[in-house]
């Protein structure tokens, strides 16, 4: 309950709140007059293209026209940026196996390095690695196969280097084996 002179008090706070909001909206509409106007023309704009667009009998075509020339547009700006991008992307995957197998791919010449050191254990150790991973990778990838043709080289090299030696008359054990 609330006396006669504490609701003329609060009528007249809602008038005096009411005033400043009614001020606040002018000062609000003087402010972006410019901006409210370019709205309206530009509401009024879409509305007339659009009436415009639904009179006429092939909107639809339209449309679609102009979506197949903006495309046009774009494979012949962008397409060979993306070809290129693919390129790259092969590249990144071909250098990062290379890097995973480098150890794999450095074998054959691991391999002719202690041949030509006379290691034949190392060329020995070497083969039982790479026999143990044909197993398991040459039928996956040409490139393996085409590594391990080089690891077969290789210990040919060496055999051949063997019979070399063997074949010489006058080699003693001790030089047959260094």
């Amino acid at each position: 309950d609330s006396s006669a002179d504490e609701l003329r008090i609060g009528r007249l706070n809602l008038k005096k709140d009411l005033s400043e909001r009614t001020g606040q909206l002018r000062s609000l509409v003087k402010e972006n007059f410019d901006r409210f106007i370019s709205c309206k023309d530009t509401i009024d704009d879409i509305h007339v293209r659009l009436k415009a667009n639904q009179s006429g009998p092939n909107s639809t075509t339209a449309v679609g026209h102009a979506i197949s020339e903006v495309q046009q547009s774009a494979q012949n700006t962008f397409g060979a940026l993306l070809e290129r991008q693919a390129e790259v992307e092969k590249i990144k995957g071909v250098l990062a196996m290379l890097q995973r197998y480098d150890s794999l791919f450095r074998l054959p010449t691991r391999i002719r390095a202690a041949t030509a050191r006379g290691d034949f254990e190392a060329v020995i150790a070497e083969y039982r690695k790479a026999r143990g991973l044909m197993v398991s990778l040459a039928k996956s990838s040409p490139v393996w196969q085409n590594l391990f043709v080089e690891v077969d080289k290789g210990v040919e090299g060496m055999a051949e280097q063997l019979r070399g030696v063997l074949a010489e008359p006058r080699t003693t054990a001790a030089e047959a084996a260094p």
